[in-house]
């Protein structure tokens, strides 16, 4: 079995939650945390390292993304190129 199939359980509800996170912008509720966390020690404790966890969440991100590509350009647009009542002069320097 290969290192996907391996730490693909770990993976569990990642998929949705980022849709959801990326298509309405909100942050990921406490409990989608509590899940993402006690996966993760599972995961250690089954001898998964970080970086096999890492590689793969991001593996996953991108395919999320490459669906809803409109959401993630929005989550990665600069935050001064938004409507909102400040001016761009009011808008933080990027550093």
């Amino acid at each position: 079995m290969g290192e996907w199939e391996t730490v693909r359980p770990y993976l569990r509800g990642y998929a949705e939650m980022l849709t959801g996170v990326s298509a309405t912008g909100r942050r990921p509720t406490r409990e989608e945390l509590d899940e993402r966390r006690a996966l993760g020690e599972r995961a250690a404790e089954d001898g998964h390292s970080l970086r096999a966890l890492v590689r793969h969440h991001l593996a996953a991100t991108r395919a999320a993304w490459r669906t809803a590509l409109d959401s993630a350009d929005r989550v990665l647009a600069d935050p001064r190129d938004r409507d909102d009542d400040r001016t761009h002069d009011d808008a933080p320097e990027s550093t």
